[in-house]
């Protein structure tokens, strides 16, 4: 007899996080290492190259993504996310809800898919 076990991207693992009464997330989280990469929303009108920007995700759901990169980031701003790759890619635009200073020239992002 087999058993069948479902797989999950070796960067993905389910958040260890209780969800507290005072979080107002509507799907759990997932925790993830991965490398993302941003891209304006407006690249296609651009007239030059635009190149993506490298982001350290440290957290994905079906409703949006936490993550830490160098560049702050105004909340309301649009742009699209790059997480992985082939079969397991997620391409998504993104809106920025909140922009928080960590450490020193590091802004941790929290983005609703839209």
């Amino acid at each position: 007899m087999s058993t069948r076990t479902s797989i999950k991207p070796s960067h993905w693992v389910q958040s260890s996080t209780k969800t507290s009464e005072s979080d107002r997330r509507r799907r759990q989280r997932m925790a993830s290492s991965a490398i993302g990469y941003l891209v304006n929303d407006d690249y296609e009108l651009s007239e030059t190259p635009v190149e993506p920007w490298e982001v350290r995700v440290h957290d994905v759901s079906r409703h949006g993504v936490g993550f830490v990169t160098s560049e702050q980031m105004k909340p309301g701003a649009i742009c699209r996310i790059r997480i992985g790759h082939g079969p397991l890619r997620l391409a998504r635009r993104m809106r920025v809800v909140n922009c928080k200073a960590e450490g020193q020239n590091l802004f941790r992002i929290g983005a609703e898919f839209a």
